[in-house]
C-alpha cells in the first residue's frame, strides 16, 4: 500500500521551531559507468552507476593509487574524484543539441588527455554517465575512437534505491515529502521532477539497452549489487571481475558511504524550504548544507538513528518487470539478476518519525556546524598568532 497521510511538519511543532530557526540562521551565515576502454597499450574503465550509495566506493578504493607493477598499472583517471565530477558535468552540459560546444581545454578534454597518457589501466567511475542519451554516448565513443570500449553498469533493486534517492534529494535542495516523491514515482508522472529524475536514473533496463546497443553486447556488462546481508566484499569482487582487476591489487579497506536516517532527512527538508527564498547558488549550498551539514555531520549520527523503510507491493511488481526486461536483453551479467528483485527494507515511514527524533537530529546538526565553526576560529587565531611572532621578535631585537 502507498502511504498518503501523516507527514509531520517539523517547523510547526513547538519543540522544534527554535532549534530549526537557529540551524537555518547558522547555515545562512555560512552560505554568503564503468566504461572500460582498452587502447593499444592501456585500458580505461569508465564506470556507469545507477545511483545511489555505492558509486563513490570505487573512487575511494582506487583514487590516486598507482597499483601493481608496470604490467598491472591501475590509475583513477584525473587523480581525484572531483576531477571526474567536473569532467562529466561538462560533458552533460555541453556538446549536445542547443548546447555550447565542449571546451578544447576544459575538464572533459583534460580527462581524455589523462586517460590517453596512462601507461596501464585508468578508471573513470561516475553515476552521471548512466542516464546519458545517444548524443553524449557518441561523444564518448568519439573521444576514445581508437579504444576497445567496454561498459560496465552497476545497479541495485528499487526497494533500496527509493529511500536512498529521496534522502539524497534532501541533500540537493529537495522539498517534496516522502509521500509526494513515492506518488510521483509510482504513477510514473513525468510532468513532475521527482518522477522524471528517479526513472531517468533507475530504469535499468532502458539504460542497459541504450548503452549495450550503442557499444555492442560484447562490450557491455551489468554488475548487480548483492543483497544487504551479503558479505561486504562481494560487490568489489564482482566489480573487479568485470574490470579484470587481479586479486590483491587493490586495498579494499575504505571508508563507508552511509546514508541519512529518516529524522535527518526530514530536518533537511524543512531547512531547504526555509532556505529556498534566499536564492543561494548551487555551489554555496553544496559546500555548507550538502557537504558539511549532511555528508559530514548528519550521516555520522549514532543514537536514535532510524532508517527510512520500504515494503510496498507496487515496488515489488515494478522490480519484477525490470528483471523480466533485463533477461530479455541477453546481457552479460556478473552477479545475479535475482539480486534486483525488491525485498523489504527495514525502517519506518516518515509519519512514524517522532518530533523528538527530529529534534535530536536538528540538535546534532547544529552541534556539528557549531563545532566546525569553532575549529575554524581556533585555526584562524593560531594563524594570526603565528604571523605576529616575527614582528614581536623584531621589536625585541630593536631594544
Amino acid at each position: 500500500m502507498t502511504w498518503r497521510s501523516g507527514y509531520l511538519n517539523v517547523a510547526r511543532h513547538p519543540s522544534l521551531v527554535g532549534v530549526v530557526d537557529t540551524l537555518v540562521n547558522r547555515v545562512q551565515r555560512q552560505l554568503h559507468t564503468i566504461v572500460e576502454l582498452q587502447l593499444a597499450q592501456h585500458v580505461l574503465h569508465m564506470i556507469l552507476h545507477c545511483p545511489v550509495g555505492h558509486e563513490k566506493f570505487f573512487g575511494d578504493l582506487t583514487i590516486g593509487r598507482p597499483l601493481g607493477d608496470a604490467t598491472q598499472h591501475i590509475d583513477f583517471a584525473g587523480g581525484r574524484w572531483r576531477q571526474q565530477v567536473l569532467a562529466v558535468l561538462e560533458l552533460t552540459e555541453r556538446g549536445g543539441k542547443r548546447q555550447e560546444p565542449l571546451s578544447a581545454d576544459g575538464p572533459w578534454q583534460r580527462l581524455v588527455d589523462t586517460v590517453e597518457s596512462c601507461p596501464g589501466t585508468a578508471i573513470i567511475s561516475m553515476e552521471f554517465l548512466a542516464p546519458r542519451r545517444n548524443v553524449k554516448i557518441d561523444l564518448i565513443k568519439e573521444a576514445f575512437a581508437d579504444a576497445d570500449l567496454q561498459v560496465v553498469l552497476t545497479a541495485r533493486d528499487l526497494a533500496r534505491s527509493l529511500p536512498a534517492m529521496w534522502t539524497e534529494s534532501m541533500q540537493n535542495r529537495g522539498v517534496r515529502t516522502w509521500d509526494q516523491f513515492l506518488d510521483a514515482v509510482r504513477t510514473e508522472d513525468m510532468s513532475q521532477k521527482p518522477g522524471r529524475w528517479f526513472w531517468k536514473h533507475q530504469r535499468i533496463s532502458a539504460i542497459a539497452e541504450r548503452w549495450s546497443t550503442a557499444v555492442g553486447h560484447d562490450h557491455f556488462t551489468l554488475v548487480t549489487v548483492p543483497p544487504k546481508d551479503a558479505p561486504s566484499d562481494v560487490l568489489w569482487q564482482r566489480f573487479a571481475a568485470a574490470a579484470e582487476i587481479p586479486d590483491g591489487l587493490c586495498v579494499t579497506e575504505v571508508r563507508s558511504n552511509p546514508g541519512l536516517d529518516a529524522a535527518s532527512a526530514l530536518v533537511l527538508r524543512e531547512l531547504n524550504e526555509r532556505l529556498a527564498a534566499e536564492s543561494f547558488n548551487r555551489w554555496d549550498y553544496d559546500s555548507v548544507v550538502k557537504s558539511a551539514l549532511a555528508k559530514q555531520g548528519l550521516v555520522t549520527r549514532g543514537r536514535d538513528k532510524v532508517p527510512l523503510g520500504m515494503d510496498e507491493r507496487w515496488v515489488r511488481r515494478a522490480s519484477k518487470e525490470e528483471v523480466h526486461k533485463l533477461r530479455g536483453l541477453g546481457l552479460r551479467v556478473i552477479g545475479d539478476l535475482d539480486d534486483l528483485e525488491s525485498r523489504p527494507v527495514p525502517g519506518v515511514h516518515t509519519k512514524k518519525v517522532s518530533a523528538q527524533h527530529q529534534l535530536e537530529a536538528a540538535l546534532d546538526g547544529l552541534a556539528f556546524l557549531t563545532q566546525a565553526q569553532m575549529r575554524r576560529s581556533q585555526a584562524a587565531r593560531a594563524r594570526t598568532a603565528s604571523a605576529s611572532l616575527p614582528s614581536l621578535a623584531a621589536e625585541e631585537d630593536d631594544e
